[in-house]
This record gives structure tokens, C-alpha cells and sequence, in this order.
């Protein structure tokens, strides 16, 4: 094997769901939507692309999988964007990132519904510099499929159903 070879496949272990690889045109092919509808979609809050230094968004397979979802919301299930981001602004993020009391009470996440918690200005400090495209919290709505699903297994049990995506483990205190 060539040292190329070797670089080709080095290069190809660290691609994964939320790395970066398509053009804000190729994702409204991927998606059957319209390069202004997607960039809506991110001015609404609903997709956070990935920004090149060149200024360009950038789309993962994540997220032709989120544009997917809102399409599906607005398409077959009758919602508009405010309720889509509705949906998205009920995911307990303080139950799937451990933060303390003191963090919940200093983050608009938490004491208000009003946004999903990658849009809220202020921050627990757990959060105040995370890239929010790559925090499970984010990817929850993702799996579009059955939302109710999600919630109920996070309540009754602790755990995400559903398709295979990685469990984020939840941090509940003991009442």
C-alpha cells in the first residue's frame, strides 16, 4: 500500500454524520428543497450548518437528515416552522447534558420554551463554548420518525429508542 493509500483511508476513518461534505446546493437536491427555503431554515433556527472559512455553508449527512425531517413535518404532518421549532425547543437538553442546579437556573434553555437550546442566548457554562452541531441534545430531532417516542423513553426510562444513533446517558437526580 502506498503512503497516498494510506492517506486516502486515514482521511476517510474521521468522516462521520456530522462532518462536513456538501454545498448549500447540492443539500436542497439532496433534500428537494430550494437553497433559499434551507437558509430560512437556519435564519429560523431549524439547521445549524457548518461554516467554511471561506464563508460557505456546509451541510453533513446529519443534516440532509434534518432537512429531511422538517420537509416531513411541513410536507406530511401539517406542522409550520413555529411548530416544528416548537417540537425542537421541548428537548429536555438538562436532562441529557449534566449540568447543576445553578446552570439550569443561568440558562435560557432551561427556564424558558420558547427556543431550542442551541439558539438561546445565554448559556449555562457547560454549554457557553460547545459546538452545539455536534451535541446529541441537537441531533435528538433528527429522528423525526416518532418525536413521542423519544420524549416517552427519555421519561420512562432514561433511554432514546429507536435507530441505533448513539444514547446519549442521562444525568437525573435522585428526588
Amino acid at each position: 500500500m502506498s503512503t497516498q493509500d494510506i492517506r486516502s483511508e486515514s482521511a476517510y476513518a474521521t468522516i462521520d454524520r456530522t462532518t462536513p461534505l456538501y454545498t448549500i446546493g447540492i443539500a436542497a437536491q439532496l433534500t428537494g428543497t430550494t437553497v433559499s427555503t434551507i437558509r430560512m431554515y437556519e435564519e429560523k433556527g431549524l439547521v445549524i450548518p457548518h461554516k467554511a472559512p471561506s464563508g460557505h455553508r456546509q451541510f453533513s449527512d446529519s443534516d440532509i437528515v434534518r432537512l429531511r425531517c422538517i420537509r416531513e413535518h411541513l410536507d406530511k404532518r401539517g406542522l409550520n416552522i413555529a411548530g416544528i421549532k416548537t417540537l425542537m425547543s421541548l428537548v429536555p437538553c438538562w436532562v441529557l447534558k449534566p449540568c447543576s442546579e445553578e446552570d439550569q437556573q443561568s440558562c435560557d434553555a432551561y427556564t424558558t420554551s420558547m427556543e431550542p437550546c442551541w439558539m438561546v442566548s445565554r448559556k449555562g457554562p457547560e454549554c457557553e463554548t460547545a459546538d452545539c452541531r455536534t451535541c446529541s441534545v441537537y441531533h435528538i430531532p433528527d429522528r423525526c420518525h416518532d418525536l413521542k417516542a423519544l420524549y416517552k423513553g427519555l421519561i420512562m426510562t432514561g433511554e432514546v429508542p429507536g435507530d441505533g444513533a448513539p444514547t446519549p446517558s442521562l444525568h437525573r437526580k435522585e428526588v
